[in-house]
């Protein structure tokens, strides 16, 4: 507007326009600032950024931000206005603020990476720890130290800055060493999933499998590091063959395992009665119905007692050519499924009882009880009323149907 404004009070609302345009920059300006002061003692870092450089990309951003808005303003903007040199003025002292900010910064790090003399040394320790004693997971022992150099680096390079020989050198490595922790935490995963799935029964039975694996993997606890990069290749190629190795039959085994206590569990669902409710038999059809309900049970548990042999012999060729303590672990665990399915089938046999027992007397909760048997009464003379089949009678049937309910699994091994 000023190159159209010939009249005074026109180039006044341009002024007066323009110092509030410039007022509202070194408002934000002063905001900057104070985001500045409060936050760099404890910059607010990116997580995606390590502390040093995270810190010097937060003040370069703030930086940025304050360059940017100036740099909306034509060079022709007021170029006399107090109020632009003012802008001028507290811009370039907050920009230069920063600058030192993180150049400091910059210094502060690489001082004390020099400083660090053992930094080097901590590629030579170990690949692999011991997590601790009593669980014996492992874990990779690569340094937070090295890691947060090579994050440091990598970014220090980006914002332009040389840095320290000595992390240079170990950031020459970074792609060896990123290859060769992929492939260690991967060995470790494996491991460790191994030994997860596993119970402490279970692990008696893969005792020697489990012990072969350390064997292999004990050169990374004790003499291998990270600076024996074609050392450790063949190291990993070889235990990652073991613990695949083992880690598919524990898999098996746990799948089989699973399917057996599955079943063994399943039996307790078994109903070994057929009563409909609300339904009075002749005891003839009950004693036939029951008979008949009986026999496709006793069918149905042959077959899934075979299908637990069956997944149990699958399962036992994993440790069939084992030492005879193994062999002890085995039956160990053989007596655990018995039990399973012992402890099953007792379940379902009570609860079976339960429902004998509600359909002959009721529950708390029968209102109105409908007979379970069919009884007719005639009057005799001389004699009174009779009941066909009588009392005796009746009881005598429900205890040979309940007899023959707990005989009914006696055909099981």
């Amino acid at each position: 507007f000023r190159t159209l404004a010939k009249r005074e009070s026109i180039n006044r609302a341009v002024e007066k326009r323009s110092a509030e345009v410039f007022s509202k920059f070194l408002e934000d300006l002063t905001h900057v600032k104070e985001i500045f002061e409060h936050g760099r003692k404890n910059p607010p870092v990116s997580r995606a950024h390590p502390p040093a450089s995270g810190a010097a990309f937060w003040a370069l951003s703030l930086k940025h931000r304050v360059d940017h808005q100036f740099a909306l303003f034509p060079a022709d903007f007021a170029p006399q206005s107090e109020v632009r040199h003012e802008a001028e003025t507290e811009l370039h002292k907050l920009t230069a603020a920063l600058q030192d900010y993180i150049t400091r910064t910059h210094s502060k790090w690489a001082d004390a990476v020099v400083a660090d003399e053992n930094l080097p040394g901590r590629l030579q320790e170990p690949i692999i720890i011991r997590r601790d004693t009593a669980s014996r997971m492992l874990e990779a022992n690569f340094s937070k130290d090295i890691a947060l150099v090579l994050s440091e680096v990598y970014y220090w390079k980006q914002l332009g800055y040389d840095v320290p020989n000595v992390a240079d050198d170990i950031y020459g490595k970074r792609e060896t060493l990123r290859t060769m922790r992929e492939k260690v935490l991967g060995l470790v995963h494996d491991y460790n999933s191994i030994t997860n799935k596993l119970n402490t029964e279970e692990r008696g039975m893969f005792r020697e499998r489990i012990l072969a694996l350390d064997n292999a993997v004990d050169p990374g606890l004790e003499n291998l590091t990270w600076s024996h990069a074609p050392a450790v290749q063949d190291f990993l190629k070889v235990c990652n063959e073991q613990t695949q190795a083992v880690g598919k039959l524990v898999i098996d085994f746990k799948n089989g395992t699973d399917q057996v206590f599955e079943r063994a569990q399943g039996l307790a669902d078994v109903q070994f009665f057929n009563i409909r409710k609300k339904t009075t038999y002749k005891v003839q059809d009950f004693l036939e119905k029951q008979a008949a309900h009986r026999t496709k049970t006793k069918q149905s548990l042959a077959q899934t007692h075979k299908e637990i042999v069956q997944q149990m012999n699958k399962c036992y060729e994993t440790f069939k050519s084992e030492a005879p303590e193994i062999q002890q672990e085995w039956a160990a665990f053989l007596r655990k499924v018995d039990n399973v399915i012992q402890e099953s089938l007792m379940t379902a046999i009570r609860q079976s009882l339960r429902e004998l027992e509600r359909a002959v007397v009721g529950d708390d909760k029968t209102d109105t009880l409908q007979p379970l048997l069919q009884v007719g009464a005639s009057l005799v003379e001389g004699v009174g009323t009779t009941l066909k089949p009588t009392i005796e009678e009746l009881a005598s049937t429900i205890l040979k149907e309940t007899r023959e309910v707990i005989e009914s699994t006696s055909s099981l091994p």
